[in-house]
């Protein structure tokens, strides 16, 4: 008897000591591969993070992982949590106040890391002024039957807000959202504005679906008191079913460098067309980018990648992106089988080398590049990209590498901190911290 008992407790313990060797196999086979995997086939590490999907969505709702400690919970606590290569950063979104609204947020707006303001359906417009956390509805009462995907915001009293759908109208607030001022309206049974960006503190510029066989562009240069269509003969004539995407506010890019380019879908083509005027030109223009176009296809956001131009040499073949364009097909469920492009200069566009793995509503350039490897400026993030099913990073705009499963409609950032607009008003911020942070 007393011999069994030693044997139980003896293979007990064998069995206790192989789990745990087990475990340290499997925790240092996983690290190995998110430190070694190339980007290209990223997708093994895809099969982890869809395993924890559930977790990930958990932390867009205010629930953050626990990575305090990697003890006896050590495999579970690397899978609930996305790692960058190399190990060094954990990307989470962190869900903020209850903006008051279960409305879908669409266009997202913030003037610093205090003031954001959000706009979406049923006449929503909701403002914070303390990072997020509490919200003020401030919608126009008078509009509250059209959805506001577009909005522009100076600081906590100054806005623009536009809408997407018939009749097209643009109000501007000075006093925080206590009174709207219709300051631009279209009536045409196709008015539909898609987004509505500025230059800077006075220049800025809306566009909208095709009238008349042109796209509708109206251009503001006092700070959006007064809009006045641009000539249309200045603008390409439209393709056919050729129109806009208000899903973000960002269809549309207008840069300080005096760039404006518009990202367009609908016509069914293996190619989406972009406008584009710079500074020194009053005509518009049109290039091809290699994006998919369909009806619910084509191009939903674009920006520029804000650093120095003359660094655009250094790639994996050299290069550095200077404009990005994301986007696919919104269908539920349908597959993208192109979701992001690049340019160095605006007019010649290619399609990334690595692209988000869906569909992706917004892309921003970071306020601040985010190291992945220490020493090694050229491979710091800049760029971030997010739809209903992920988000995603890029060092460069060719390669892109998915980060998280949390997904959402629209980006902005404030000085140092990236926001970003979803269902049900949800209004998240983006944490990232190094794993040599303290917990």
């Amino acid at each position: 008897m007393r011999q069994s008992v030693i044997n139980r407790c003896f293979i007990k313990t064998l069995i206790f000591w192989s789990l745990r060797l087990a475990e340290s196999v499997a925790v240092v086979g996983i690290l190995f591969a998110a430190a070694h995997i190339a980007p290209t086939h990223f997708a093994a590490t895809q099969i982890a993070a869809t395993q924890i999907a559930a977790t990930q969505i958990a932390a867009t709702q205010n629930v953050s992982a626990d990575s305090s400690s990697y003890g006896r919970r050590g495999i579970h606590n690397l899978l609930t949590n996305v790692w960058l290569p190399g190990g060094e950063s954990q990307v989470t979104w962190v869900n903020l106040g209850d903006t008051g609204s279960t409305a879908s947020l669409r266009g997202l707006c913030a003037t610093d890391d205090q003031v954001l303001w959000s706009c979406g359906a049923n006449g929503v417009v909701v403002r914070s002024r303390d990072g997020g956390k509490h919200w003020q509805k401030c919608g126009p009462l008078q509009f509250q039957s059209l959805e506001f995907r577009s909005i522009h915001a100076w600081d906590q009293d100054n806005a623009c807000i536009a809408s997407a759908g018939t009749p097209a109208v643009i109000l501007k607030t000075t006093n925080g959202g206590k009174d709207w001022r219709l300051v631009y309206t279209c009536d045409a049974a196709a008015a539909f504005i898609n987004a509505l960006r500025f230059y800077d503190g006075t220049h800025g510029l809306a566009f909208g679906d095709p009238i008349d066989g042109r796209t509708l562009i109206v251009e503001s240069h006092d700070g959006g008191d007064s809009w006045q269509p641009i000539d249309s003969d200045s603008i390409p004539q439209a393709n056919e079913s050729e129109a806009g995407f208000a899903a973000s506010n960002s269809a549309l890019s207008c840069e300080r460098s005096g760039w404006a380019l518009i990202g367009t879908g609908g016509t069914q083509a293996e190619s989406c067309r972009i406008y584009l005027r710079s500074k020194d030109q009053t005509a518009w223009q049109t290039t091809l980018c290699p994006l998919i176009s369909g009806p619910s296809k084509g191009i939903f956001s674009i920006t520029s990648l804000q650093t120095d131009v003359s660094q655009t040499e250094r790639d994996s073949s050299g290069t550095l992106a200077k404009f990005v364009a994301v986007g696919g097909d919104y269908m539920p469920g349908a597959v993208s089988r192109t979701t992001a492009a690049y340019s160095l200069d605006g007019l010649t566009w290619k399609l990334a080398t690595t692209q988000p793995p869906g569909f992706r509503s917004a892309v921003i350039s970071l306020p601040k590049p985010i190291p992945t490897s220490q020493g090694q400026d050229s491979n710091n993030w800049r760029l971030l990209a997010t739809g209903p099913t992920g988000t995603d990073m890029s060092a460069d705009g060719i390669v892109w590498q998915n980060v998280s499963n949390g997904g959402f409609h629209a980006l902005s950032s404030g000085r140092t901190r990236v926001f970003a607009c979803g269902a049900n008003g949800k209004v998240s911020v983006l944490q990232i911290r190094s794993m040599t942070d303290t917990p």
